[in-house]
């Protein structure tokens, strides 16, 4: 009757320990995406906030047609 019952031996130990290494690393790549993809979108807002509050000016417009030669 004890021989009904069988423990798993060394080759079942490392087949269950593969998927838990692949999940860590599946969430670990999906945690590097998110933060990549959250870093790129504040440097273009930080980019298109900070160049919307550059304005051109014509010099030679602003200056006029008083100037010394």
């Amino acid at each position: 009757m004890s021989n009904d019952v069988m423990s798993p031996g060394p080759r079942a130990s490392r087949r269950a320990a593969k998927p838990r290494k692949r999940r860590g690393l599946k969430i670990t790549l999906i945690v590097l995406l998110v933060l990549l993809l959250a870093a790129g979108g504040t440097a273009y807002w930080l980019y298109s906030r900070l160049d919307g509050n550059i304005t051109g000016v014509d010099i030679n417009k602003a200056l006029g047609e008083d100037r010394p030669e």
